[in-house]
């Protein structure tokens, strides 16, 4: 796994939304590649599941039932194509073309100088509803903000540094358990899938009342009490 690409956990996770949200295999493949920090190519397989070597087989399989040359690929120089350290010959190109049912465009060895617009990766993201709850206080800020653009940004702005600032104080100062930072990397993956097609403020808007965040944040305050 490259520097600054996410486990393949991600992949699978955006695999199981494409399936359950019926997405085309393009739009799972745009997905991985803009969330998980992974080149168009690498992102064809993981959108497929398949392992290094499994997309070594499938395309070997492929040449043979389709009597093409035998592909000069092996697992070393896939992954050297993957993180874009190497290129391979066009006709290896054609053949992974073939492979993953795409183009050359596509996997990422050749630019698109068209001006046609493309659909949106992934479904709308999801609505914020009226926030209820032990933090509904400080997110009915943002909501009333959302339903009324004439909200003043200033009052917004300054609840958004407080948030920050509490936050900043409150876990340099605490501990937290290892479930909560599972759950953290659960909310985490969400969000940076809800980003992508996410406008900002609506995104930042969401991410100051995620739930559990201040009640996380208050735990680790009662922690540091304790001790």
């Amino acid at each position: 796994m490259a520097r600054g690409e996410h486990r393949p956990s991600c992949a699978k996770t955006w695999r199981e939304r494409a399936e359950r949200e019926g997405m085309s295999s393009w739009q799972t493949v745009q997905a991985i590649h803009d969330c998980c920090g992974v080149s168009y190519l690498k992102a064809h397989r993981l959108a497929r599941g398949w392992t290094a070597s499994a997309a070594i087989e499938e395309l070997a399989r492929l040449c043979a039932r389709e009597n093409l040359p035998a592909p000069k690929a092996n697992i070393d120089l896939l992954n050297s194509w993957e993180n874009g350290r190497s290129r391979p010959l066009v006709e290896t190109i054609d053949q992974l073309a073939r492979l993953y049912k795409s183009n050359s465009i596509r996997l990422g060895f050749a630019a698109d100088y068209g001006d046609e617009e493309t659909a949106p990766v992934v479904p709308v993201a999801r609505e914020i509803t009226s926030p209820v709850g032990s933090d509904a206080a400080p997110a009915a800020l943002f909501y009333r903000y959302l339903r009324s653009p004439a909200h003043p940004v200033a009052d917004l702005l300054a609840e958004v540094e407080h948030v920050r600032k509490w936050m900043d104080r409150t876990l340099a100062q605490g501990t937290v358990t290892e479930d909560q930072m599972d759950q953290l990397d659960e909310t985490v993956l969400r969000l940076r899938q809800d980003h992508l097609v996410t406008p900002p403020l609506v995104m930042l808007c969401q991410l100051m009342y995620v739930p559990g965040c201040r009640t996380g944040a208050r735990h680790c305050q009662a922690i540091r009490g304790w001790a």
